[in-house]
């Protein structure tokens, strides 16, 4: 499951918890005392996130161990989607 390269992804989020989470990493991001503990930018601090929470998961439901890759999702036709 080794892949390195970033990808656009689209998530569905509140908007009250979109605008703190983007204030947040903005305003920190730009105070020198925030150097090294807060993240350069959205896309890093969602990185940070999914990677320490996928450890949690991993470490409490699959003994430690990355989960299998999910199978291929499939384009829901306009029918299927009503």
């Amino acid at each position: 499951m080794e892949h390195h390269s970033n990808g656009y992804r689209s998530f569905y989020v509140n908007d009250r918890v979109f605008a703190r989470f983007r204030a947040a990493v903005h305003w920190t991001s730009r105070r020198p005392d925030a150097i090294g503990r807060a993240p350069e930018n959205m896309s890093a601090a969602i990185e940070q996130y999914m990677e320490q929470l996928a450890t949690r998961l991993e470490q409490e439901f699959n003994n430690g161990e990355q989960f299998p890759s999910i199978p291929p999702q499939r384009r829901r036709r306009l029918r299927e989607a009503r």
